[in-house]
């Protein structure tokens, strides 16, 4: 009788575990969302052609002397202002001096991922693509879309006429 009794009690204990493991699964299978299967979508990086967009309404800009020439960023930045083009132009801040003057060649640095601002920038000076480059910021939204450092080749230039 006592085996009997053994046996009951076991019974007893195996059929809450039994239910407990089953109800786990049920949950399980619909909390879990398999991944889904099929061939991974290709990925690629950008270049030139498609890292730029439409023309922007507005283009918010740095201008930086790099040249190491008297009232050159303040000339190119009142310059870049006064065009009147399908995009605004405008300068958060006032121009200033980078922290080497010793740029041969201008660079148009976009801080953002469409490099649309800095086509446009590049155009109004007469610069080429090659001029332009990328610089996103680390985190956070970037105070300027675009930088100008301005280098040597800018001192030939006529930035005439702009309103003083």
């Amino acid at each position: 009788m006592s085996s009997r009794r053994r046996r009951g009690s076991l019974g007893r204990i195996w059929l809450p575990i039994i239910i407990v493991i089953a109800a786990g699964a049920v949950v399980l299978s619909l909390v879990y969302t398999p991944p889904a299967e099929g061939p991974v979508p290709e990925t690629r990086e950008a270049d030139e052609t498609s890292s730029v967009q439409a023309a922007p309404d507005s283009v918010s800009f740095l201008v930086l002397n790099g040249a190491g020439i008297d009232d050159l960023a303040r000339t190119v930045q009142r310059y870049l202002i006064s065009r009147d083009t399908g995009c605004v132009f405008y300068a958060p801040g006032d121009p200033s001096n980078a922290v080497r003057m010793d740029y041969e060649s201008t660079i148009v640095i976009s801080h953002l991922q469409d490099l649309s601002g800095a086509v446009m920038v590049a155009e109004e000076l007469g610069l080429t693509d090659s001029s332009m480059v990328w610089q996103l910021p680390d985190g956070g939204v970037p105070t300027v879309d675009v930088t100008v450092y301005l280098g040597r080749d800018m001192a030939d230039r006529s930035f005439v006429p702009y309103v003083p």
